[in-house]
């Protein structure tokens, strides 16, 4: 199947956008804030790719390779963003999410044919975002007393308390208020996306986030400002209406799989969210479609607002 015209649209847009960063590159050292953005290019190619298979506009064996490529690349400079930064908060939060989508990617190259089962109980993000955390001291040490659904609730709860600190001192640090929903959006992705089981206090959690982002718009609103956001996995500016539509979205499908105790650990043995596999073994990326029903950070994705 050739490459379709959006792909290779996407592919010239992608081209000028490394173009750009490498001049500013030759001006300019490297800090957490350029190596984001060069991260930011490559997720937003490797998204576009995995986009197109998913729509069937080209040869999943020739773009599946080079979305895993562009990811690599993302990860390199995330990671490196944020080696070089004092706190590291907004290069870990697109560490978290390259990579959790890096090892979908694996998954979908290595699995062959899935059952419905495996798909719908795949889920990378616990794993990956407890290595990011347990290096900042963001994961409570466990108390050898206590019992496993006390200890995982105990960490929930200071893993959430964490997340919230670390975001308001971003918050107060970001002179742009274009940007200050988009963090609390950010946050509602990290609390939702990386617990194994997200429920009710997850849920409230997550709801808080997206009522104090709607006041941050409606400010923004009365003085005509769009918000800048990550809603389609890349950074883009977007109009109040078109960010709101999206956080009604993601209230919607949140409400929804807690409605349906939507984790792969929720029921006792280790059950599959309700509805996680539904038609997903037809799909040309399973893996990535049953992310998308069940992860705040690709709800837009699949449905592009604006």
């Amino acid at each position: 199947m050739e490459e379709g015209k959006e792909t290779r649209d996407a592919e010239a847009f992608h081209r000028r956008a490394l173009e750009e960063v490498e001049i500013v590159r030759r001006h300019h050292d490297d800090d957490e804030e350029l190596l984001c953005e060069l991260g930011i290019g490559w997720a937003g190619r490797g998204v576009r790719l995995l986009r197109s298979i998913l729509d069937r506009d080209g040869s999943r064996d020739e773009l599946l390779p080079r979305a895993r490529q562009a990811l690599q690349e993302a990860e390199t400079a995330f990671a490196t963003g944020e080696a070089v930064s004092p706190t590291g908060y907004r290069s870990g939060f697109w560490l978290i999410h390259t990579r959790a989508l890096l090892a979908t990617v694996v998954k979908e190259q290595e699995a062959g044919a899935a059952g419905a089962g495996e798909i719908a109980a795949f889920d990378p993000y616990p794993g990956v975002a407890a290595y990011l955390f347990r290096q900042r001291g963001w994961l409570q040490p466990p108390v050898p007393s206590a019992t496993e659904t006390d200890a995982a609730a105990a960490a929930s709860v200071y893993l959430r308390q964490r997340l919230g600190q670390a975001m308001e001192v971003f918050s107060k640090a970001v002179l742009n208020q274009g940007f200050k929903p988009n963090l609390r959006l950010a946050l509602a992705t990290l609390v939702w996306d990386v617990t194994p089981a997200p429920g009710e206090a997850e849920w409230r959690q997550v709801m808080a986030f997206l009522k104090k982002a709607r006041q941050e718009v409606a400010i923004l609103d009365r003085h005509r400002l769009g918000v800048y956001s990550n809603t389609h996995f890349v950074m883009q500016m977007q109009s109040t209406a078109d960010f709101l539509r999206c956080l009604d979205l993601v209230s919607t499908r949140v409400t929804a799989l807690r409605d349906q105790g939507a984790s792969p650990t929720a029921a006792k043995g280790g059950g599959a969210p309700a509805g996680a596999s539904s038609g997903l073994e037809t799909s040309p990326l399973p893996f990535v479609a049953s992310l998308i029903k069940r992860k705040i950070m690709f709800m837009c994705l699949a449905e592009p607002i604006g």
